[in-house]
C-alpha cells in the first residue's frame, strides 16, 4: 500500500483553533539533477476544517486545499498540480502536530514511531514518511522525507497564533 492510500486522521484530532506561517524549501532529485523550490505556506485550523494555502516567494497564491468532515478538497491549483502532494503534506502536518496515540491503525499494517528528534509513519515496518527535527526543544525547523521518493521538504515555522 502507498502513502497516498492512507486515510487522513480526522481533522478533529488537531487542537483548535490556530494559524501558522511556514517557509518551505522543496528539493526534488531526479537523474542526479537537483531542483530546489522555495515556497511559503499558511495553515489554519478552525472548528470545521484545516486549510493550507501555498504561496510563491513573492506571496502569490499557488494552490490551496482544505480538509473537512467530508474529506480533502483542492480549492485552487494550477493545472499541473498533483493532488497526491496535498495528501502527503497533510500527512506530514498530522504527523508533526498530533501524538502517535491519535492515529487509528486498527486492523492495518500502518504504525508510527516517535523519538526525541524524529517521527515516522511506517507501513509494514518500512518508513513511508519521516520528520527529522533540527532542534528537539522547539521543533520549529524540520525536514520531511518520503523514502523511495525524490522529494524532501525543509520547513520552518515562522509564526503561530491562536484564533
Amino acid at each position: 500500500s502507498s502513502i497516498e492510500a492512507l486515510r487522513l486522521p480526522p481533522r478533529s484530532t488537531l487542537a483548535c483553533c490556530w494559524q501558522s506561517q511556514e517557509s518551505i524549501q522543496i528539493t526534488i532529485t531526479q537523474n542526479s539533477a537537483i531542483k530546489k523550490i522555495a515556497l511559503l505556506s499558511a495553515l489554519e485550523v478552525t472548528p470545521t476544517q484545516l486549510t493550507v494555502v501555498i504561496f510563491d516567494p513573492l506571496g502569490r497564491r499557488l494552490a490551496s486545499f482544505a480538509q473537512d468532515d467530508a474529506g480533502l478538497h483542492t480549492l485552487s491549483a494550477p493545472p499541473e498540480w498533483d493532488t497526491r502532494l496535498a495528501q502527503q503534506m497533510l500527512l506530514a502536518i498530522y504527523l508533526h502536530h498530533i501524538p502517535s496515540s491519535a492515529w487509528n491503525f486498527q486492523g492495518s499494517d500502518w504504525s508510527t514511531t516517535t523519538t526525541q528528534r524524529s517521527r515516522a509513519l511506517l507501513f509494514r515496518q518500512q518508513i513511508q514518511l519521516q520528520i527529522d527535527y533540527a532542534d528537539d526543544s522547539s521543533k520549529q525547523d524540520r525536514r520531511i522525507s518520503y523514502p523511495g521518493q525524490p522529494l524532501v521538504l525543509d520547513i520552518r515555522t515562522l509564526s503561530r497564533t491562536a484564533l
